[in-house]
């Protein structure tokens, strides 16, 4: 069996995590926001060096994010003046609905103006740092506190060392609760706090937005385990849609693909099953990253294959969808 690897973090989101870019992202849309003009960003400097902010600069422009304003008669000299293209707009929009996810989101952040900020730069770089993805993702999944053993088991082949350094910075970010179990020895669990569920919805909008200025995603775009471990126990329902422990498979089809999730229904909504898949699955849900992508922002469904009971496919992809997007909307 081949070792288990750190997820990949969401290229958008990491280009997003970097706090100089993204002050000047914001700083760009905002200007544009305003008066609809360019901006001469080295005249109203980020808290960045000059160097910093002419390499983020480069960044931008490579991603196809800004351009240079087109002047008819340009003066010798004079600084360069920027605007955000369609995609760069739509990506400082996206960042803003981010802002406030991190906002509404409970204990993601405890204030307005410079605390939401620093909430959502560590939103980002917890999302963007493959390790510290690997623990959220492995403590996502547990159903109650779990040990460093089994933690260091779920994240190999990450070292044991590296993981209570994201462990230590994830309790520090109150990602994570440290409990301190009164045993003999003494011993020590971590457990995801339900308030930071909430932030699996970045990685999807981010996966949105790509799709639609990038073309089609690769299949491993869309981490249905990972993104299902963070979301499923945000759905809830007054009336289970199908008979309790009813079985619906979940798949992203493409080359490169994960293997498919399977859901039970549960009385007050959903269940990831961790063993084996069943037998008997009710229906079953596929599509390309880029079909889920949409399913999962948009109420668009109609790119993704249902075979079996339909409308419990439908009601499950809505489902999770709302539970998502509850703090964005």
């Amino acid at each position: 069996m081949a070792e288990p690897t750190a997820p990949e973090p969401d290229p958008v989101v990491a280009l997003l995590a970097d706090p100089t870019l993204r002050a000047l992202l914001i700083r760009l849309g905002e200007s544009q926001a305003r008066d609809g003009g360019a901006v001469a960003v080295m005249e109203e400097p980020v808290d960045a060096t000059p160097r910093q902010v002419q390499e983020r600069l480069r960044v931008l422009r490579r991603q196809g994010l800004i351009a240079a304003e087109e002047s008819p008669r340009p003066m010798r000299g004079a600084p360069t003046r920027w605007q955000l293209t369609p995609a760069g707009r739509d990506l400082y929009r996206l960042q803003a609905l981010m802002m406030r996810l991190v906002a509404r989101a409970g204990r993601l952040s405890t204030g307005p103006g410079a605390e939401q900020d620093e909430a959502l730069d560590r939103t980002l770089r917890a999302l963007a740092d493959p390790a510290t993805l690997a623990v959220i993702s492995a403590l996502a999944g547990q159903s109650g506190p779990t040990s460093p053993d089994v933690l260091v088991s779920a994240c190999a082949p990450i070292p044991r060392r590296t993981l209570y350094r994201r462990l230590s910075l994830l309790v520090e970010w109150s990602v994570v609760a440290r409990i301190n179990n009164r045993t003999v020895p003494r011993t020590t669990s971590y457990l995801l706090r339900p308030e930071w569920r909430p932030a699996a919805a970045i990685p999807v909008l981010a996966a949105w937005w790509d799709q639609r200025h990038r073309g089609e995603l690769a299949a491993d775009r869309i981490d249905l385990q990972g993104l299902l471990a963070l979301a499923v126990p945000m759905v809830h329902w007054g009336q289970p849609p199908a008979a309790v422990g009813t079985a619906i498979q979940w798949a992203v089809t493409g080359e490169g693909a994960r293997p498919a999730v399977t859901l039970l229904v549960t009385a007050d909504g959903l269940a990831l099953e961790a063993g084996a898949p069943p037998a008997d699955v009710a229906t079953r849900a596929s599509g390309s990253a880029g079909a889920w992508a949409a399913a999962l922002v948009t109420d668009r469904v109609d790119e993704l294959e249902f075979q079996g009971d339909h409308r419990l496919a439908r009601t499950t992809v809505n489902a999770v969808r709302a539970a998502l997007l509850t703090h964005v909307r």
